[in-house]
């Protein structure tokens, strides 16, 4: 099982020289963890979203929590 920890806000995506997406740096919105769970006979992909974090260290805690779980 893999998961990632992301911020989510309502700012437009900004890109750099290179093309890549950047952060948004201002103190607004919430975190997120996305954990993918093994698939199952009748599907070939679990992906289980939780959000609403206000900080990224609540986001990666329950991350590790929803891991330990499984």
């Amino acid at each position: 099982m893999r998961g990632s920890v992301f911020k989510r806000c309502t700012c437009p995506p900004r890109t750099g020289a290179r093309g890549r997406r950047l952060a948004c740096n201002i103190a607004h919105g919430s975190w997120s963890f996305k954990l993918d769970l093994p698939s199952t006979p009748t599907s070939p992909r679990r992906v289980v979203t939780r959000g609403g974090f206000a900080s990224r260290a609540d986001a990666e805690a329950e991350l590790a929590a929803a891991l330990a779980r499984q």
